[in-house]
């Protein structure tokens, strides 16, 4: 058994996003499009399809799993407590070993699944409040639609004000080229780690497999009182508890 990390404030400016075993690769040909042009249309969300509206039929979910069913904890120890958990280590030094467990939940993209659009998690504030750490349950090959990271635009409100209307066009250079971007091909058991401000979005998904994404969510300790109700040291503690007992 390992010991949790110390509880230490976090560092003022954690970088966009970091790869835990994974690959990133560059990009620079991916299209910025408005939604209303019909080359780009937000996923269904979780729910009920209309009858015989077969374009909404459900391709992508956002599943919330309880931290506490045995195989969730299982692999959140295995994840953020073991003394060789990278991810555990990576999350105290970017958010914070006092940051508090704020969503749990898996996303699944099926075949067919269209690019979401690019968002943001989280409204842009001076400071990083959300930190996500995407695990991937299989291996994400370019077909399954990697999640793409648009670097960067975690720093500027400017970035997210340019999508306020649903139009990416906004965020083109001066040249009128994209941003620069990455796509996240991790193979089973990496992670990728993100800043909650930075853009991203999930690509179509043209495999005929299920793209399966664990995914772990820490808010930064402020002095608003809101947060999750343990911090990230307490959790590791008590995984690192449950699995002596």
């Amino acid at each position: 058994a390992g010991e949790p990390a110390s509880a230490s404030p976090p560092p003022p400016s954690p970088p966009a996003f970091v790869f835990v075993g994974g690959e990133e690769e560059e990009e620079d040909c991916f299209r910025l499009v408005a939604v209303g042009s019909g080359t780009q249309r937000l996923s269904a969300l979780v729910g009920e399809p209309s009858s015989g509206d077969a374009a909404l039929e459900e391709s992508r979910w956002d599943i919330r799993l309880s931290p506490e069913a045995s195989p969730v904890r299982s692999a959140m120890r295995e994840l953020l407590a073991a003394s060789d958990a990278p991810l555990g280590r990576a999350f105290a030094a970017v958010a914070g070993a006092d940051a508090t467990l704020w969503e749990c939940a898996a996303i699944v993209s099926a075949p067919g699944a269209a690019p979401q659009i690019l968002h943001a998690d989280a409204t842009w504030t001076e400071r990083p409040l959300l930190v996500t750490s995407f695990v991937a349950l299989q291996d994400v090959t370019r077909e399954m639609g990697p999640t793409r990271f648009v670097r960067g635009t975690h720093t500027d409100p400017a970035h997210a004000a340019a999508l306020a209307d649903g139009d990416a066009t906004g965020l083109a250079t001066a040249s009128g080229t994209p941003p620069p971007s990455c796509v996240a091909l991790l193979q089973t058991g990496d992670a990728a780690l993100y800043d909650g401000r930075l853009l991203h979005c999930g690509g179509a998904n043209r495999s005929d497999a299920l793209r399966i994404l664990f995914y772990l969510t820490l808010r930064l300790a402020t002095d608003d009182g809101v947060g999750g109700a343990e911090t990230l040291y307490d959790l590791c503690g008590r995984l690192l508890e449950d699995g002596a007992s």
